[in-house]
């Protein structure tokens, strides 16, 4: 509906549980998705849950597996295509996944603190 009225493209819009992450523990999941099965396709809209989530691939957050087994497969299909990515991305770096999500984490960080001080900086602006 807000898509409609807004003329907002589908590329535009991300499910809960794409963004909804905690960033002081570094994990996804922060909160229950409700729209988990929700029938997107059904309705015309793209399935979003099967694109890999970035807070995994670009981020190197983790999961708790009893979580994503408890909200079921369907939802995580991004989940598993992200993981992929991170062990491909290691071998690639010659490293372990631990080590090159460390990397990813600490990537992560340093923009938190970029962005924060940016923030903080005074506006020359009157």
């Amino acid at each position: 509906m807000l898509r409609s009225k807004y003329k907002i493209p589908s590329y535009n819009c991300a499910t809960h549980a794409q963004v909804s992450v905690s960033a002081q523990f570094m994990k996804i999941g922060q909160h229950t998705d409700w729209a988990g099965n929700f029938p997107f396709v059904a309705i015309g809209l793209p399935d979003n849950y099967a694109l890999p989530l970035a807070s995994v691939w670009a981020f190197g957050f983790d999961y708790d597996h009893t979580f994503v087994s408890a909200t079921g497969n369907r939802m995580w299909q991004g989940l598993i295509y992200a993981d992929q990515m991170v062990r491909e991305q290691a071998s690639l770096a010659g490293l372990t996944v631990p080590q090159y999500k460390q990397l990813l984490q600490q990537r992560f960080k340093e923009l938190i603190r970029a962005l924060s001080s940016a923030d903080e900086e005074p506006s020359n602006e009157h």
